[in-house]
């Protein structure tokens, strides 16, 4: 568009400050970032379009101490993060992502600009998803937001598994891996829990190159790491998988070993499980309509549907206490007659609690169950005893 015309095409004043955005016409400041690899990033800018946001730009430009120069440094932001500023000041608009949501929260904050603060929140609470999460977790530590840091532990621990399949869960730092693996509320198996830091270890090993050294995976997550994983809790079968990636050394096999056939006690490794998310509610399903229940202990089926998004975490069972010799076989479908959880609980998993009228047992998910409002769900309880 021909500079001496533009103005006539623009209807509103709301149109021609956009215009302005990321324009050097009638510019009269210059930020300067330096990337990482040293590229610097220029963005000009108007001194009046700032003020009129932020009390601090009014200082930097029109206060007692202004600044004379015409370029102003930016050693504490990023380009992405200081672009969606100016997106913001220029057109009344934003455009979050995982990766940038913190950067525009710290210049918000930095700037004293109040409504982009709430944008921001808004955003982190509502949106921040699984594959967010190791995005924005290291970055919520290094800032020292713990509002933050508690909504990224969250997700993590409602689901673990997907937190740990996304791309950024592989850049997470040795000490932030570390932090996870100590975590008690994990909803998680053991042996996806190993699978994953394992493909952590083989994208280091792979930075580091130090392909084609067998101990290279040890070497990089190191002792205190390598007993942050629950070896004991595995089967036999998943522990050759361990076994399978030269991992452990003889003293710790030989223990996990001995501790696997012969109950000797362990020195290096936890056996306690984690106990996972603690229950903030429990649904009373039994108490469905008549209509909604159906079979006997070898096949008790409950279906039900609910108005908000819950976590379903375990169930329990209500009846009279039977032999100790039996297994619990628990499924749960959705509308789709599709298995979203299948477990199953031997007797030594086992424990009733007497009540006053019927005794009841707890079963715990291995992993949440995302129950979505609005669709149907039904749970089989199969009973198998003498």
């Amino acid at each position: 568009m021909d500079s001496s015309s533009w103005q006539t095409e623009k209807t509103s004043i709301k149109e021609r400050v956009h215009y302005m955005y990321s324009n050097s016409l009638f510019s009269d400041i210059e930020f300067l970032i330096t990337k990482a690899d040293g590229t610097e990033v220029r963005f000009p800018a108007h001194k009046f379009v700032l003020s009129v946001s932020s009390p601090v730009f009014e200082a930097m430009f029109f206060g007692n101490l202004a600044e004379s120069g015409p370029t102003v440094r930016l050693p504490d932001c990023t380009v992405d993060g200081f672009q969606e500023l100016l997106r913001y000041l220029y057109c009344d608009q934003v455009v979050f992502t995982g990766k940038n949501v913190l950067d525009v929260l710290y210049l918000s904050k930095k700037y004293i600009i109040s409504h982009l603060i709430e944008k921001c929140w808004d955003y982190i609470e509502r949106v921040i998803g699984y594959d967010d999460v190791f995005h924005v977790l290291p970055k919520a530590i290094t800032m020292g937001e713990e509002r933050v840091q508690g909504i990224c532990w969250e997700l993590v621990d409602i689901d673990t598994a997907k937190c740990l399949a996304s791309d950024a869960f592989l850049e997470v730092s040795k000490e932030l891996l570390c932090d996870l693996l100590k975590r008690e509320s994990l909803s998680i198996p053991e042996v996806k829990l190993f699978r994953a830091v394992n493909r952590w270890a083989e994208k280091k090993v792979e930075e580091k190159g130090m392909l084609g050294n067998p101990k290279a995976k040890r070497e990089v997550l190191g002792e205190d790491l390598i007993y942050l994983i629950r070896v004991p809790l595995m089967t036999a079968m998943e522990f050759v998988e361990v076994l399978s990636n030269n991992i452990l050394n003889e003293v710790e096999i030989q223990e996990l070993s001995n501790h696997h056939v012969k109950k000797e006690a362990l020195t290096r490794f936890n056996a306690e499980p984690r106990p996972g998310l603690e229950p903030i509610d429990e649904l009373p399903l039994g108490k469905a309509n008549s209509s909604d229940v159906s079979g006997l202990l070898d096949g008790e089926v409950i279906r039900f549907t609910v108005n908000s998004e819950l976590y379903l975490t375990g169930i329990k069972l209500f009846g009279e206490k039977i032999l100790d010799n039996f297994n619990i076989n628990l499924m749960i479908l959705n509308g789709n007659n599709e298995v979203v959880s299948q477990c199953n609980f031997g007797k030594t998993f086992l424990s009733w609690v007497a009540g006053r009228d019927l005794d009841e047992i707890a079963l715990k998910l291995p992993e949440p169950v995302r129950v979505t409002p609005g669709l149907s769900y039904c749970v089989k309880a199969h009973i198998q005893g003498p």
